[in-house]
């Protein structure tokens, strides 16, 4: 069986294209507005 996110979280650092992060917003384990970039803030483009 595949290993879950957080089991993969506990063994070190995990890579994603942020979409994940959409995700644990959307299930209440993080806010994803503290992560977003400043590049993205300022120059939304």
């Amino acid at each position: 069986m595949p290993k879950g996110f957080l089991e993969r979280l506990a063994e070190g650092p995990v890579l994603g294209d942020g979409g994940y992060l959409l995700e644990l917003e959307k299930r209440g384990y993080v806010q994803a507005g503290p992560f977003t970039p400043e590049v993205a803030i300022e120059h939304p483009e």
